[in-house]
């Protein structure tokens, strides 16, 4: 495949991520998109152009403002890199939009669970009629699997041992991908998740698990990919 073609996608999915990161930010904060423009949230100084390129911007001021020097929060930097390489795998793919139209639902969830451990219900919605979408359910079973995220849902709400917003999506996946993958979905976002809390050492804090789910499903997926 051109390099170049490559190279554009991954252009495409790191301006991508970018964008997704503002309009997560912003929108926490009930504020504009378009206005003001993007700025440091230390000094407040506009950021000039080369401050605002994907990645390289990142790289290029070593992490911190150039104005203030507060370190820059490096999700939106792991974010544009993620993307970027995924709009890139999934032209090796039989479907590749079906790929990155998942791709970038899974990382705004993901960003927007990072933001305050909050998810936008509207945003949950779409993205699990997205999955019916892609993921052809039949009818029966797409009726089961509605009634028992409800049902988990509604014993979560009595208990509250997880966030909802973790149940939904988890729902999405078993109409995306079935029960059985999204099993090992969630064993593997578990794992990742206690390594994530011993490596800080602190097992009462409020953890984002979206992200744990996404990157567990695409680790799943890219490797049952590869083998087939």
């Amino acid at each position: 495949m051109n390099v170049f073609y490559l190279i554009i996608l991954f252009m495409l999915g790191s301006s991508s991520a970018s964008f997704l990161s503002v309009v997560t930010v912003r929108s926490h904060r009930s504020e504009s998109i378009i206005y003001p423009k993007s700025h440091c949230d230390n000094c407040k100084n506009y950021l000039e152009f080369i401050e605002l390129i994907p990645i390289f911007s990142y790289i290029f001021l070593k992490g911190k403002c150039k104005h203030c020097h507060e370190l820059i929060d490096r999700t939106s930097f792991i974010s544009e890199i993620f993307l970027g390489c995924l709009f890139v795998i999934a032209a090796f793919q039989p479907s590749p939009l079906d790929e990155i139209v998942i791709g970038i639902n899974m990382l705004y969830l993901s960003l927007d669970d990072l933001e305050d451990t909050q998810v936008s219900r509207c945003f949950l919605i779409f993205f699990s009629v997205i999955c019916i979408i892609l993921g052809h359910p039949r009818l029966l079973y797409l009726v089961i699997t509605i009634v028992l995220t409800l049902v988990l849902l509604l014993i979560n709400h009595q208990e509250k041992s997880i966030g909802n917003a973790d149940i939904e999506f988890c729902g999405a996946l078993v109409i995306l991908i079935g029960v059985n993958s999204t099993i090992i979905v969630v064993f593997i976002a578990c794992v990742m998740a206690l390594f994530y809390l011993l490596i800080h050492n602190n097992y009462q804090m409020k953890l984002a698990f979206i992200p744990f789910l996404a990157f567990a499903y695409w680790i799943s997926h890219l490797f049952h990919c590869f083998i087939k």
